[in-house]
Protein backbone atom coordinates (compact mmCIF):
# COMPACT_ATOMS: atom_id res chain seq x y z
CA UNK A 1 0.00 0.00 0.00
CA UNK A 2 1.28 3.47 -0.81
CA UNK A 3 0.91 6.23 1.25
CA UNK A 4 -0.05 9.28 -0.88
CA UNK A 5 1.93 12.43 -0.72
CA UNK A 6 0.25 14.73 2.27
CA UNK A 7 1.16 18.67 3.66
CA UNK A 8 3.20 18.03 6.79
CA UNK A 9 -0.09 19.05 9.33
CA UNK A 10 -1.68 15.92 7.22
CA UNK A 11 1.67 13.87 7.76
CA UNK A 12 1.18 14.85 11.42
CA UNK A 13 -2.08 13.78 11.94
CA UNK A 14 -1.83 10.48 9.65
CA UNK A 15 0.97 9.50 12.70
CA UNK A 16 -1.01 10.64 15.58
CA UNK A 17 -3.78 8.26 14.16
CA UNK A 18 -1.23 5.46 13.46
CA UNK A 19 -0.29 5.95 17.00
CA UNK A 20 -3.29 6.28 19.06
CA UNK A 21 -4.21 2.44 17.10
CA UNK A 22 -1.40 0.73 19.03
CA UNK A 23 -2.77 -0.90 21.94
CA UNK A 24 0.27 -0.08 24.07
CA UNK A 25 0.95 3.18 25.31
CA UNK A 26 3.81 5.02 23.85
CA UNK A 27 5.19 8.38 25.64
CA UNK A 28 7.93 10.47 24.46
CA UNK A 29 9.43 12.40 27.34
CA UNK A 30 11.92 15.38 27.04
CA UNK A 31 15.51 15.91 28.45
CA UNK A 32 13.34 17.53 31.64
CA UNK A 33 11.76 14.20 31.61
CA UNK A 34 8.44 16.06 31.12
CA UNK A 35 5.94 14.48 28.56
CA UNK A 36 5.68 15.88 25.30
CA UNK A 37 3.57 12.84 23.24
CA UNK A 38 0.99 10.49 24.69
CA UNK A 39 -0.95 7.83 22.34
CA UNK A 40 -4.16 7.58 23.51
CA UNK A 41 -3.47 4.27 25.38
CA UNK A 42 -0.89 5.79 27.43
CA UNK A 43 -3.53 8.37 28.61
CA UNK A 44 -6.44 5.73 29.35
CA UNK A 45 -3.54 3.49 31.19
CA UNK A 46 -2.80 6.41 33.57
CA UNK A 47 -6.66 7.51 33.80
CA UNK A 48 -5.99 10.92 32.82
CA UNK A 49 -6.32 13.09 29.72
CA UNK A 50 -3.54 14.10 27.40
CA UNK A 51 -3.71 17.98 28.44
CA UNK A 52 -3.41 16.76 32.03
CA UNK A 53 -0.23 15.02 31.97
CA UNK A 54 1.64 16.79 28.82
CA UNK A 55 4.46 19.05 30.18
CA UNK A 56 4.77 17.21 33.73
CA UNK A 57 6.80 14.60 34.87
CA UNK A 58 6.25 11.10 36.20
CA UNK A 59 7.03 12.72 39.61
CA UNK A 60 4.02 14.39 39.40
CA UNK A 61 1.72 11.68 38.89
CA UNK A 62 3.69 8.40 40.67
CA UNK A 63 5.01 7.16 44.38
CA UNK A 64 8.27 8.58 44.84
CA UNK A 65 9.92 5.26 44.56
CA UNK A 66 7.99 4.18 41.38
CA UNK A 67 9.07 7.74 39.97
CA UNK A 68 12.52 7.56 41.06
CA UNK A 69 12.94 4.16 39.45
CA UNK A 70 11.30 5.53 35.71
CA UNK A 71 13.50 8.67 36.52
CA UNK A 72 16.63 6.32 36.47
CA UNK A 73 16.07 4.52 33.62
CA UNK A 74 15.14 7.45 31.57
CA UNK A 75 19.07 8.54 32.43
CA UNK A 76 20.58 5.60 31.67
CA UNK A 77 18.81 5.86 28.46
CA UNK A 78 20.04 9.66 27.81
CA UNK A 79 23.61 8.89 29.04
CA UNK A 80 24.44 5.63 27.57
CA UNK A 81 21.93 5.98 24.29
CA UNK A 82 21.23 2.39 24.68
CA UNK A 83 17.94 1.11 24.42
CA UNK A 84 16.23 0.48 27.96
CA UNK A 85 13.63 -2.39 29.28
CA UNK A 86 12.67 -2.85 32.44
CA UNK A 87 10.09 -4.82 34.44
CA UNK A 88 8.57 -2.13 37.19
CA UNK A 89 5.71 -1.51 39.31
CA UNK A 90 2.73 1.63 38.20
CA UNK A 91 0.00 2.21 40.66
CA UNK A 92 -2.44 3.81 38.27
CA UNK A 93 -4.95 6.99 39.36
CA UNK A 94 -7.38 4.49 41.00
CA UNK A 95 -4.08 2.71 43.22
CA UNK A 96 -3.77 -0.47 41.18
CA UNK A 97 -0.57 -1.42 40.66
CA UNK A 98 0.63 -3.10 37.78
CA UNK A 99 3.41 -4.89 36.67
CA UNK A 100 4.73 -3.39 33.38
CA UNK A 101 7.62 -3.88 30.92
CA UNK A 102 9.06 -0.60 29.76
CA UNK A 103 10.55 -0.47 26.79
CA UNK A 104 13.10 2.91 26.46
CA UNK A 105 14.76 4.37 23.31
CA UNK A 106 16.66 7.70 22.50
CA UNK A 107 15.40 9.64 19.51
CA UNK A 108 18.20 12.73 18.90
CA UNK A 109 16.54 15.20 16.21
CA UNK A 110 19.09 16.24 13.89
CA UNK A 111 18.86 19.81 15.86
CA UNK A 112 20.40 18.08 18.72
CA UNK A 113 17.32 17.61 20.80
CA UNK A 114 17.04 14.78 23.14
CA UNK A 115 14.00 12.53 23.89
CA UNK A 116 13.35 9.18 25.28
CA UNK A 117 10.69 7.37 23.20
CA UNK A 118 9.55 4.38 25.37
CA UNK A 119 6.44 1.86 24.86
CA UNK A 120 5.04 -0.16 28.09
CA UNK A 121 3.49 -3.82 28.08
CA UNK A 122 1.26 -4.42 31.34
CA UNK A 123 2.04 -8.03 32.20
CA UNK A 124 0.20 -7.59 35.38
CA UNK A 125 -1.91 -10.65 34.29
CA UNK A 126 0.48 -13.01 32.87
CA UNK A 127 2.52 -12.08 36.24
CA UNK A 128 -0.56 -13.26 38.26
CA UNK A 129 -0.95 -16.54 36.02
CA UNK A 130 2.64 -17.50 36.42
CA UNK A 131 2.50 -16.95 39.89
CA UNK A 132 -0.54 -19.26 40.23
CA UNK A 133 1.01 -21.76 38.16
CA UNK A 134 4.30 -21.82 40.28
CA UNK A 135 1.82 -22.05 43.49
CA UNK A 136 0.46 -24.79 41.33
CA UNK A 137 3.57 -26.59 40.69
CA UNK A 138 4.86 -26.25 44.40
CA UNK A 139 1.54 -28.17 45.42
CA UNK A 140 1.99 -30.76 43.34
CA UNK A 141 5.92 -31.44 44.13
CA UNK A 142 4.47 -31.74 47.93
CA UNK A 143 1.42 -34.00 47.11
CA UNK A 144 4.23 -36.02 44.33
CA UNK A 145 6.69 -36.25 47.01
CA UNK A 146 3.90 -37.34 49.63
CA UNK A 147 2.79 -40.34 46.85
CA UNK A 148 6.11 -41.69 46.45
CA UNK A 149 7.50 -41.26 50.02
CA UNK A 150 4.21 -43.23 50.63
CA UNK A 151 4.79 -45.66 48.23
CA UNK A 152 8.13 -46.44 49.28
CA UNK A 153 7.10 -47.22 52.67
CA UNK A 154 4.27 -49.55 51.14
CA UNK A 155 7.43 -51.35 48.91
CA UNK A 156 9.60 -51.53 52.27
CA UNK A 157 6.59 -52.99 54.12
CA UNK A 158 5.57 -55.89 51.57
CA UNK A 159 9.51 -57.08 51.21
CA UNK A 160 9.43 -57.03 55.39
CA UNK A 161 6.19 -59.56 54.83
CA UNK A 162 7.64 -61.55 52.28
CA UNK A 163 10.66 -61.83 54.77
CA UNK A 164 8.56 -62.65 57.52
CA UNK A 165 6.25 -65.49 55.05
CA UNK A 166 9.98 -66.68 54.06
CA UNK A 167 10.80 -67.09 57.90
CA UNK A 168 7.72 -68.91 58.96
CA UNK A 169 7.77 -71.19 56.07
CA UNK A 170 10.98 -72.57 57.01
CA UNK A 171 10.60 -72.29 60.64
CA UNK A 172 10.30 -75.96 61.59
CA UNK A 173 7.03 -77.38 63.25
CA UNK A 174 4.93 -74.11 62.05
Amino acid sequence: MEIPSMNARDHETFIDTVLDHVADPIFVKDRRHRWVYLNKAYCEFMGHASGELLGKTDRDFFPKAEADVFWEKDEVVFRTAQENVNEEKFTDSKGATHTIITKKALLKTATGEEFIVGVIRDVTDLKRVEKTLCDKMRELEIFNKAAVDRELTMVELKRKVQKLETQVKNTPGL
